[in-house]
């Protein structure tokens, strides 16, 4: 099972699988929210992570066989299940910390969370690019003004216009630096695979210098942290239990 920390408009959400396991049954995504509430626990640090499950709908009634089937399960269950969530609650809505799919439909969110996400820099970068004499033309007018204004002062206002414009500049321009960084795949690393005995990193089959260099750091942390005894532990501990809560 793969999982990868997707960021969004309030915080990173947990989405897993997002292509491991293409054909499920309802017992593993029950599993799979399980091992992403301990991996969501050790990455985020909230102690009792929010667990949804994607569907076309909020409606408990909602979604395929499997998905209504997996809803009943986590609904008994002793997990912070906060009922379906819809492909948009991933990016836009403060619904859940972990987000629950078979890896068919995960690896699809994925594959299409960042296909806008480079949609929007591409045309971003696009219209900035359209008429760039008229929008320099129209950025310099303020200064050529100041420029015409009479007196001595009128330097100190030239001086002030450009300083502004640079303010104005850095201001837009910070923003959008941050976005880059926190969208590029990069500098996560890769996605580890959870349920296998060992440390298992996956990287994008796209991978340079950088992102190997981070699914090195990940593969570190989560040996450090222990996270494969952690989830081996958590899970044989469940498996011993009734999945079901009693009454």
């Amino acid at each position: 099972m793969l999982a990868t920390v997707i960021p969004t408009l309030h915080h990173s959400v947990v989405l897993l699988d997002v292509g491991a396991t293409t054909d499920c049954k309802p017992e593993y995504l029950v599993q799979f929210a399980q091992m992403g509430t301990i991996h969501a626990r050790h990455t985020t640090g909230i102690e009792r992570p929010r667990v949804a499950l994607l569907a076309n709908g909020e409606e408990p009634g909602k979604g395929n066989r499997l998905v209504q089937e997996t809803h009943k399960l986590l609904r008994d269950s002793d997990l912070n299940f906060v009922g379906n969530a819809e492909p948009k609650d991933l990016l836009l809505h403060d619904v859940c910390d972990v987000l629950i799919a078979d890896g068919f439909v995960g690896n699809l969110t994925l594959k299409t969370s960042e296909a806008v996400v480079s949609y929007g820099k591409h045309k971003l970068i696009h219209e900035l690019k359209r008429q760039p004499l008229q929008r320099l033309l129209v950025g310099l007018l303020p200064t050529v003004l100041l420029t015409a204004w009479p007196g001595k002062e009128r330097w100190r206002a030239v001086a002030g216009a450009l300083l502004g414009s640079a303010g104005l500049v850095g201001a837009g321009l910070f923003p959008l630096l941050h976005l880059r960084k926190i969208t590029d795949y990069r500098n996560q690393g890769g996605a580890p695979l959870l349920g296998v005995r060992g440390v298992t990193i996956i990287a994008h089959g796209k991978s340079d210098a950088v992102a190997i260099q981070n699914a090195i750091r990940q593969a570190q942390e989560a040996i450090e942290a222990r996270t494969v005894a952690v989830i081996a532990a958590a899970v044989k501990a469940k498996s011993s239990e009734p999945m079901i809560r009693s009454g």
